[in-house]
């Protein structure tokens, strides 16, 4: 299981190789002359020694912070849950017990003058097994791949330390002596010896596999599938220019400085832009995936015999651990043969294509996962691949079984019988507007679903501040974030978006629609999931828990708590709705194009004639309500008596000695003084005509509401 260095690369998997590089290992490889080690099937850790005490990392970002202590490895969560942690735990401990017998000089001798070695290990045996059971408890420490970090950087490097590899080596015997009691032992990965392959046919039908896939000389792999993509994308999307369609492929292929799918799509029309995403999405990784099968399935069938009937140096008993696993890998194969629940489509290609490579449960005849060695091209670059042989489609398949594959929940090897062929991804939400933090869930949810199967479902309601946005502006942003269209559907009520559901059979299709923790804590419409309402029937709506049997939609609804992406808005905070409408209201076009994730005038100027224009219809909303109430108190001072008016400044006018118990004699005084400044000298009690009372009471209004309209505004 990979950590900081992700997973060994398969040859097929490095896409700078050419054909030649190809060639020149596998015929080093039938001839014995690849030096390697055995791949073991394990827990994979890095192992380093940092201020005076030991350190584990499992990513880039435990090895920045130079690696975990013991107590921080303690405190961590793993996936594979409390076995997992408990593997990991133990297995650190009984480093740090070996590391402690070290004295500064040794330990500088192996992990650098400042500690920046980290050593390539795995922790295999009975507490973390996966597909191979090994028979004792063993920390292996490769003897490649091992990593330092680069602060200067921010990036990984593989750390050239024969010198202190060579230290540890010698220091390993006592290792084992000081750990003989405890629950793990540390060693060295043992060396492996490949089969010489003397048929010469079995390297020249390779080879000539691989040539009929279209690679060949020093064409690259990533050569082979630019060609291939860009004679694809003439034909379903024809009416964009050649630039833009290699800038497509470019961006497909990950190269060096490739451009999101908002850049390219400036300028063009939405339909283009929709052409190109479901070309990015749909079409190129298929295409992909089968330009590489024939190559794929030429080295793989090579690597078997590589590997073919050899010995496991952690299994005492191979014979017998490669019949209880082949026993397993019948197993497998015949329940998902039979198998008719949700993703069976799904599963049965899996089960397809891994028997391509398999052929049959008999061809089991090894438990040695692989063979795991270094390269070095002729340009001087060394790099670490491995050959798997079988071991990777018995992976895969047993695999379903305990971890599930993509959206396939883990099967069961009993015979399924759930109806369920479809489970649909709802998004609900305002989307006001739509920021890259949106964006960003839509896609996980999306990555778990399937393209077809999820949709954000919004409405078109338009109110002052909170949702200025309607739902062609809602499309039109979403577009600009990578997301189709099609996906963006509008509906009455988003949380029975039977406009979406409408198009799939309520008895074989279930939905899951997704919202935030904060909202599914909080919001009372989600407090009482799976509960039954007053007359004793069941609630529509239920809870989601991953790997349960689900109903269809037109039965119950479940509701799921979508990924958190979080993303700070420089001086305003985490992003949201509310954040962003304040952000964006008064951002320039840099500022707006580092928020949103993208740059478009067209949107750029509705955003923000929007924004404002919202606030403005918010603030004339609750200035008319106070016009009211201020001619209402006018009105009831002339039924009732004065309340008095200050004058505070020239042109300005306050409402003042407004009180509970009415206004005294004092306020009457007052307002007596501030009518004869006003308006000239008046005789004491002499009546104004009633005309001339009114016009001076709009008067007064009027301007308090203009003065306090445009202080809004600005």
């Amino acid at each position: 299981m990979g950590g900081v260095s992700g997973h060994l690369n398969h040859l097929y998997d490095n896409r700078d190789l050419t054909y030649d590089d190809i060639a020149d290992i596998l015929m080093k490889a039938a001839a014995g002359e690849l030096v390697g080690t055995e791949k073991t099937d394990g827990f994979n850790i890095f192992l380093g020694y940092v201020n005076g005490e030991p350190r584990a990392a499992r990513n880039k970002g435990d090895m920045a912070k130079g690696g975990m202590t013991f107590d921080d490895l303690l405190a961590r969560k793993f996936q594979g849950g409390e076995k997992a942690r408990k593997a990991y735990v133990d297995a650190f401990d009984a480093y740090a017990k070996a590391a402690s017998t070290l004295s500064e000089k040794e330990i500088t001798s192996i992990f650098g003058e400042d500690g920046e070695i980290f050593y390539n290990a795995e922790i295999q045996g009975p507490l973390a097994a996966n597909v191979i059971n090994y028979d004792d408890n063993v920390i292996n420490i490769h003897r490649m791949g091992h990593k330092r970090y680069n602060h200067d950087n921010n990036q990984l490097e593989v750390a050239e330390n024969e010198k202190e590899s060579a230290a540890l080596d010698a220091l390993i015997d006592r290792f084992e002596a000081v750990l003989a009691t405890e629950p793990f032992s540390v060693r060295r990965t043992a060396f492996l010896e490949l089969n010489n392959i003397t048929d010469e046919r079995i390297i020249d039908d390779t080879l000539a596999r691989i040539k009929a896939a279209g690679l060949a000389g020093d064409v690259t792999i990533d050569d082979l599938l630019e060609r291939a993509l860009l004679r694809e994308i003439k034909i379903q999307v024809p009416d964009l220019d050649e630039e833009k369609q290699r800038q497509v492929v470019t961006r497909i292929l990950k190269r060096e400085e490739y451009l999101s799918l908002t850049q390219i799509g400036k300028g063009l029309s939405r339909d283009l832009k929709d052409q190109i995403t479901l070309f990015v999405k749909e079409s190129a990784p298929g295409l992909i995936k089968n330009k590489m099968w024939p190559i794929e399935a030429a080295i793989h069938d090579f690597a078997v015999e590589l590997l073919r009937g050899l010995h496991s140096a952690y299994v005492l008993d191979n014979e017998h651990e490669v019949a209880k696993l082949k026993t397993e890998v019948e197993a497998a194969i015949r329940a998902i043969q039979k198998y008719q629940g949700p993703y069976k489509d799904e599963a049965h290609d899996i089960l397809r294509r891994q028997l391509e490579k398999l052929k049959h449960h008999d061809n089991v005849d090894t438990v040695v996962e692989g063979f795991a060695f270094q390269y070095c091209h002729k340009g001087g670059d060394c790099a670490m691949y491995k050959f798997t042989g079988n071991f990777a489609p018995i992976n895969q398949l047993l695999g379903l079984f305990k971890y599930g594959r993509g959206n396939m929940p883990p099967m069961s090897l009993n015979e399924q019988t759930d109806r369920i062929e479809n489970i649909v991804g709802i998004y609900p939400g305002r989307f006001q507007p739509m920021g890259r933090h949106h964006a960003e869930v839509f896609r996980k949810i999306q990555d778990e679903r399937g393209y077809d199967h999820t949709f954000i479902a919004t409405s078109g309601k338009v109110s002052p501040s909170r949702s200025p946005f309607d739902f062609s502006d809602k499309q039109v942003i979403a577009s600009q974030h990578d997301i189709a269209s099609s996906r963006v559907v509008n509906t009455k009520n988003p949380y029975k978006a039977l406009e979406i559901l409408e198009d799939f059979d309520p008895n074989t299709t279930a939905v899951i629609y997704y919202v935030g923790a904060k909202d599914m804590a909080e919001d009372p419409r989600f407090a009482a999931l799976g509960g039954v309402k007053k007359d004793g029937s069941p609630r529509y709506f239920r809870e989601y828990h991953r790997g349960e049997d689900l109903e269809g939609w037109g039965k119950h609804g479940y509701i799921a708590i979508a990924p958190h992406v979080s993303i700070d808005i420089p001086e305003v905070g985490e992003m949201s709705g509310t954040n962003l409408r304040t952000a964006l209201e008064h951002a320039d076009e840099e500022t707006f194009e580092k928020i949103m994730g993208f740059y478009d005038p067209e949107i750029y100027d509705i955003i923000k004639d929007k924004l404002g224009t919202a606030n403005i219809e918010e603030a004339q909303h609750h200035l008319g309500i106070f016009r009211g109430l201020m001619e209402e108190v006018l009105e009831e001072e002339k039924a009732f008596g004065s309340f008095p008016v200050g004058v505070v400044g020239r042109g300005e006018h306050r409402v003042s000695g407004l009180r509970d118990d009415g206004p005294c004699e004092e306020d009457d005084e007052e307002l007596d003084e501030t009518a004869a400044m006003a308006n000239g000298a008046v005789q004491v009690g002499a009546r104004r005509p009633v005309r001339r009372e009114k016009e001076e009471e709009d008067e007064i209004v009027n301007e308090f509401y203009n003065y306090l309209l445009n202080n809004l505004e600005g």
